[in-house]
């Protein structure tokens, strides 16, 4: 582990580089404002929403003792774009001056926010009254359709203008996040690590069963809410600021596993997060540099990077994932 460990970190350090520097002239009088105002925020967005889509991929994928789950399977994504959805391509029936607010940076990230929020808080209560993980994972996706087709509807009575400003934030960007929004993904991510990573004994006791759970003592109903938030907190937070990033939540727990042959938490959490941070500054890296003078969205780069690596992890798999 130590020496891969020592290889991830350098490897991380020179593809932040190439993502900060790449494509600058250095002799041109606007480098200090690319460099300081655009490429360090986008760099340090990417870190952040790698780290947090990992992180609450490998959580849901533990609760739910199934390597295809990710960071949206309970509909948080689906909350979140529904969120966007009604402001972006419902602001046409409300007053100029307040459809203005909502359609700025701020105004979307927080009806993102509020979507998700709204459905993790649905399906936490949820939890507290469905005892298996199976149901919880039907309600989650029978959530998520009803809101895409409330999104659906608008869609379809949208004018085209606001319709393709809704495709695009689909599309993910990491180079929209301001300041304080930095700040905050950065600190709802970092305390859900630490959370994580205090009940890595409980996620290692709870991949055994159900049975073996309880026999340590553990309350399941209350454990299932407790990641169920930690995870659903990550996703929400990057989806807000960042648009739905695909793949990146469900491929890294698995390139995680595959690298370093352990399901330990105490291990996964920390390698998971810095793959994740790897993988999402490379995806930026794609996708400014792929293309001379264009830049290809993010879930673009991240889906046609992270299918094949889900896919192939997969298959180079010769035992089951999980007993349980």
């Amino acid at each position: 582990m130590k020496i891969k460990l020592s290889l991830l970190i350098p490897l991380l350090l020179i593809l932040s580089v190439l993502d900060l520097l790449y494509g600058i002239e250095f002799s041109d009088a606007s480098f200090n404002f690319v460099f300081w105002e655009y490429r360090i925020p986008k760099l340090l967005t990417a870190c952040i929403a790698g780290v947090g889509l990992s992180l609450s991929g490998l959580l849901m994928q533990t609760l739910f003792r199934n390597p295809l789950a990710g960071p949206f399977v309970l509909g948080i994504s689906s909350g979140a774009s529904f969120g966007v959805a009604l402001v972006i391509l419902g602001s046409s029936v409300l007053p100029a001056s307040i459809a203005f607010f909502l359609k700025q940076d701020i105004g979307i990230s927080l009806a993102a926010m509020g979507g998700s929020l709204l459905v993790l808080a649905l399906m936490l209560w949820a939890a507290s009254r469905i005892g298996g993980n199976f149901t919880i994972l039907i309600v989650g996706l029978i959530v998520g359709q009803i809101l895409g087709a409330f999104q659906g509807a608008l869609n379809f009575l949208a004018n085209p203008e606001s319709l393709k400003e809704f495709v695009l934030w689909g599309l993910g960007s990491f180079n929209q996040s301001s300041t304080i929004q930095v700040i905050i993904m950065f600190f709802l991510v970092v305390v859900s690590f630490v959370f994580s990573f205090l009940i890595s004994g409980n996620l290692n006791a709870y991949l055994l069963g159900d049975l073996y759970a309880k026999s340590m003592g553990m309350d399941l109903v209350k454990f299932r809410k407790i990641v169920m938030f930690l995870a659903g907190i990550c996703a929400g937070v990057v989806t807000a600021f960042c648009g739905p990033i695909a793949f990146i939540g469900m491929a890294v727990p698995h390139l995680a596993r595959h690298l370093f042959k352990t399901y330990d938490h105490k291990i996964l959490l920390p390698m998971t997060v810095i793959l994740g941070a790897i993988l999402a500054v490379f995806c930026d890296l794609i996708s400014h540099s792929l293309l001379q003078g264009f830049v290809i969205p993010i879930n673009i780069v991240s889906a046609i990077i992270g299918g094949p690596v889900v896919i192939w992890v997969i298959f180079k798999q010769r035992t089951k994932m999980y007993d349980a």
